[in-house]
Formats: C-alpha cells, structure tokens, sequence
C-alpha cells in the first residue's frame, strides 16, 4: 500500500481526463503517515495477517457504535475498550522467529524489524487519538436493502464531506485492501473546493458491518454504492476506485453507466490477447 499524494494543479478536468478485523485494519492505516517506509511494509505484513485470525463468524456483535437505519443516520466512531486492550495484547505477545539476516531479504523482513513493530503497537500507539481525529469528520450510517440480486441488507459506513461550492461535483471515492476510508482523509480537504466527498468502507472493511449472507461480490457493492448516491441526492457523480476499488467501480460504469459522469482509477488487470502472445513469440 502507499500513501496519497495530491498535486496542487488538480482540478475537475484533469482528474476525470471478521469483527477484530475492524481495529485492527485501522491501526495500520491511521498510523500510515507515522512511521517510515521499512515500518510501512511491516504493518501491511503483520495486520494484513491478523486479519485472518480474527473472531468466528459466530460472534457478530460489532466492537464499535453503528446506528443501523435506512436513512443516512449521523454517529461518532467509538471503539469498544475491549477490543482495543486486545489488540495491544496480540500485539505485546507477539514472537518473533529466528532471522537468517539482518537486512531485509526475499524471504522477508529482519526478527529485529518485527521486534520493533511489536513494541509500536503495543507500547507507543494510541488509538484514542486516532479515534478523536477521526471524529473531526461528519460520519453516517445507512442500511440498504439489498442490491444486485443480493437479498441481505448491506450496512454502509460513510464520511460526508459537502463543499461550500454549489456547482462541486459529487465525487464517491473507494479504498483498495486491506485499506479503509481513511486512506482519503488526507485529500479530503484539498478537494472539497471542487467536490462533494463521500468515502464509504466497503463491506467488511473500517466501519461498515460485514455481510451476514453469502453473495457479497464487487458487483453487488457497485449497486449498494449507486443506491447510496442516490439516498443522498446525487442523481449523477464521479467514482474513483483504488485498488480492488477498482473493482467496485467497473461494474458501476457497466451497470449503471447513467450515473457516472467520470471513472477514474489508479489499478487494473490487462490480459494479453492471443495476437499480443503471438507477436510477442515473434519477437
């Protein structure tokens, strides 16, 4: 993953030419901007991994306030204690394995590198304060029901960000994995001088509750984003789709074309058709 630089010179034209999973996955992102690149990498490593290793699928209560409406409904992010003094735990408790160097290899990152991250998250982090610069945004659940053959509800978590500028463009903007809406935070403001923000956490990612049914795809999460749009009023708006955002955002331009006035994306999967292979054999 990688950190979000904005050119000054962006403008409108230029742009469009499980439960213990949740903490965890904020801890690495709202810490980004804290720490150096080699640190970095080891986040991505160590929590990208403890995502894996989270609750059962059994015990669905959510460690976090969510108001579950299906009306946009305004709330302030807030962590259970609990689940917080558990991840400083995970993270305290960790061990590292015998190193076979001490500069970073193929096979992986230095033991004294793990070490070091482990002290981090346990010792020096503070996840209050991440959740009090957080806060300084405008947060909203919505419930919809339903989308894109999906007959579950889909709970959606989302920041809300309205320009002072009536003529801004409505712009949806979706993180990649293992990422959240706080990727967007630092370019919230830079931008609102031209654009409407909404930034939600897909499904299962950040604050949106996870899916309770099995059909959850990109596809469907296109139709659920298209839905919200339109609960907030934004009959057209761009997307932007990081990352497997990318995802997300092509079925949205296949689906509902009508509505997108401007796709922009930074990742996408190009395979070779059978005339570029034989081309390339006769090179």
């Amino acid at each position: 993953m990688r950190d979000l630089h904005l050119s000054t010179k962006l403008t409108p034209r230029s742009l469009f030419a499980c439960p213990d999973q949740y903490l965890l996955l904020y801890l690495y992102f709202s810490t980004f901007h804290l720490v150096s690149n080699s640190k970095k990498m080891l986040l991505h490593m160590l929590f990208g991994l403890s995502v894996a290793v989270g609750l059962s699928a059994a015990e669905r209560s959510l460690p976090f306030d969510f108001p579950f409406s299906q009306t946009p409904t305004r709330f302030n992010i807030h962590v259970d204690s609990e689940l917080v003094y558990f991840a400083k735990a995970r993270a305290a408790s960790y061990r590292p394995s015998y190193g076979i160097s001490d500069e970073w290899t193929k096979e992986g990152p230095p033991a004294a590198s793990m070490a070091e991250l482990s002290t981090f998250w346990s010792e020096h982090y503070s996840w209050s304060e991440v959740e009090e610069r957080m806060n300084k945004r405008d947060h909203f659940s919505v419930v919809i029901p339903g989308a894109a053959g999906y007959t579950g509800d889909i709970p959606i978590h989302f920041v809300h960000y309205r320009s002072i500028n009536d003529s801004a463009i409505p712009l949806l903007l979706l993180h990649g994995w293992s990422s959240t809406h706080l990727e967007w935070d630092k370019i919230i403001d830079p931008l609102a001088q031209f654009f409407h923000l909404i930034t939600p956490d897909l499904p299962g990612y950040g604050f949106s509750p996870a899916h309770t049914e099995s059909g959850m795809d990109a596809r469907t999460m296109g139709a659920a984003y298209d839905a919200l749009m339109k609960v907030l009023g934004y009959r057209t708006y761009g997307v932007v789709g990081t990352d497997v955002g990318y995802f997300v955002s092509s079925w949205m331009m296949s689906d509902v074309p009508d509505s997108i006035i401007g796709h922009f994306l930074d990742f996408m999967f190009v395979t070779p058709t059978q005339d570029d292979i034989d081309r390339y054999s006769g090179n």
